[in-house]
């Protein structure tokens, strides 16, 4: 990692943006004239690189850093340097990925000073592992070799250059953690000689005299392993089936849910299947009394009026006829008469002829003749007259018929297409009844889905309870719930009979309590005690072991990085000399 270029925006001389690139990967030298801004460059890297001793900056403070101490309009200096990191085998720790590393100071009159890396905001401790993790520690004593110690620098002994390069080198972070960890090691091996000599002193002793006592102390151990197995088996498949339980309820809740939301959907059709069929009845019953009522109820008086004409004209039409076949009659009776009174006529006439004495006798009943013969032509007439009207009469009585029959037709037909309407309207109730009855099916259905989702829920929730109240009093479920149920394991479910072994665990429990008579309580709760601390002790050790592998690697890892650094800045010692002029 070497820097490629540094940009300067209100650090001391420097008032606007200034770019210096062109830096060589390996020797820099800056040269100018006295004033020319040389040693501001070399103090914005040691800025950058977060120096704390400011007077090596020529500063009592971060604001007098800011061009002309921010009296000049600049209130604000900062100074940004990219280094080239494609050597992946020199870049800092964590920053591999980078082909370039940008890291930024910012210091405001009044205000806060602040980092930035890659244009992030950073802590001061990041950027300072980044540089440190590069052999770069602008804050240690021999970073900087100003100008009039080249000369003691010079006169150094080995172990003074060695402190010194040591020191350029950030090894000192190394030296220091892997002084750290040798403390903390030291505790730890103290720690163990503690814990060994409390076990060969006090527990092993103790337990090895407990473990030495009655059958009966063995033969309760020994069913108190058995136990434990039982009961993890028993707990074991009492833990399966309640998550069987839980995955079948959540499957059958789901399921149930499902058809509920399908019988909902089914309800909600028929609900509006049945205002359709409420809005057709409405509308027929509207169309039956706004038309078909009013024109049946026209039709019917229509009827109703041409049937009373049609009996006023046909009764008018039977005494007409009446009256012709009187007339009839009289007109024959007169007919008859006329013709005796033609013959009497002629004769009278003979008469006359041969008898002019009689002549006024025969004149009278001549007069006579003819006035029965008078009558009779009046007679013919009247009858006439009555034949006519009465085929007048027929006339009128068939025109009534006719418009008798087609009322009565078109009555007729809107009868049938009421009885039709009312017949829409029954199959319209029949449909909506059957609806109603398929909804209240639904209903019910849907109410005993609810109850069914109620109780399964409460049934999941029951079980999510064992399940969860299993996992706290049992915190072994968490490591070995991967074997339950499986084969050629403790917890083969189908190799032991659940019930069996519990039949077997409760057996273990009264023999138990028969043997808890015959031992000495105390002493089992000495060993039980005496077990514990030895788990206790035994479990610390083996923390206390690993720890120490662990910093026993974290030495070796820092003398490694600590050789790599005295090594590589060994090598390049004749580079890392920088003379600063005025």
């Amino acid at each position: 990692m070497h820097i490629e270029e540094i940009i300067l925006d209100g650090f001391k001389s420097y008032a606007t943006r200034t770019v210096i690139s062109g830096f060589d990967p390996r020797f820099n030298a800056i040269t100018g004239l006295n004033g020319s801004g040389k040693s501001n460059v070399l103090d914005a890297i040691c800025f950058v690189l977060g120096i704390t001793n400011l007077s090596q900056v020529r500063a009592n403070n971060l604001q007098e850093l800011v061009y002309k101490q921010g009296q000049a309009g600049v209130t604000k200096a900062s100074v940004t340097i990219v280094f080239n990191n494609k050597d992946t085998k020199s870049s800092p720790v964590g920053y591999e990925q980078y082909e370039e590393i940008s890291v930024a100071r910012q210091v405001v009159i009044g205000g806060r000073n602040k980092y930035l890396i890659n244009g992030h905001t950073a802590q001061v401790s990041q950027v300072q592992n980044l540089f440190h993790s590069v052999q770069l520690n602008v804050n240690n004593p021999h970073f900087l070799i100003m100008q009039g110690r080249i000369t003691k620098v010079l006169n150094m002994k080995p172990p003074e250059i060695l402190g010194m390069i040591e020191e350029a080198a950030g090894t000192r972070m190394y030296e220091n953690k892997k002084q750290a960890a040798l403390k903390t090691m030291m505790k730890k091996e103290k720690k163990v000689e503690e814990i060994n000599k409390i076990l060969a002193d006090e527990i092993t002793p103790t337990l090895e005299k407990l473990r030495s006592e009655k059958t009966h102390y063995l033969q309760w151990s020994a069913n108190n392993t058995e136990m434990e197995r039982l009961q993890r088996f028993c707990i074991a498949y009492e833990f399966q089936k309640a998550q069987d339980a839980l995955k079948n309820t959540a499957h059958n809740v789901e399921k149930m849910q499902n058809q509920l939301k399908a019988a909902e959907q089914q309800e909600a059709e028929i609900n509006e299947e049945v205002e359709l069929v409420e809005d057709q009845k409405a509308m027929l019953h509207k169309k039956r009394e706004k038309e078909m009522g009013k024109e049946f109820q026209s039709l019917k008086d229509n009827v109703e009026r041409i049937g009373k004409e049609l009996v006023k004209f046909t009764t008018k039409m039977s005494h007409s006829k009446s009256s012709i076949e009187q007339h009839q009659k009289a007109l024959k009776s007169l007919e008859e008469q006329h013709i005796e009174a033609d013959s009497n006529v002629i004769k009278l006439k003979r008469d006359v002829e041969k008898a002019d004495g009689d002549l006024q006798h025969i004149q009278s009943s001549y007069q006579s003749k003819e006035n029965e013969s008078n009558e009779y032509q009046r007679q013919i007439q009247a009858l006439n007259a009555a034949v006519k009207e009465a085929e007048k009469m027929e006339l009128k009585v068939n025109e009534v018929q006719g418009a008798y029959d087609e009322a009565s037709q078109k009555l007729e037909e809107r009868r049938s297409q009421l009885t039709q309407c009312d017949d829409q309207l029954k199959k319209l109730a029949d449909h909506q009844m059957s609806l109603m009855k398929k909804k209240s099916a639904l209903e019910l259905e849907r109410k005993k889905n609810e109850h069914k989702i109620s109780r399964l829920v409460k049934d999941e929730q029951e079980a999510k309870v064992l399940v969860k109240k299993l996992e706290k009093t049992n915190p072994w479920i968490e490591s070995e719930r991967q074997f339950f149920g499986r084969e050629h394991t403790d917890y083969d479910f189908r190799r032991r009979d659940p019930a069996t072994a519990n039949h077997r665990l409760l057996e273990l429990k009264e023999a138990q309590n028969a043997l808890a008579k015959k031992i000495n309580k105390k002493v089992m709760g000495m060993i039980e005690k005496a077990e514990q601390e030895y788990q206790g002790l035994m479990n610390k050790r083996h923390i206390i072991e690993n720890d120490k592998e662990k910093i026993t690697t974290v030495i070796k890892e820092l003398d490694a990085k600590k050789n790599e650094a005295l090594e590589t800045t060994w090598v390049k010692a004749p580079f890392l000399t920088v003379s600063k002029f005025e």
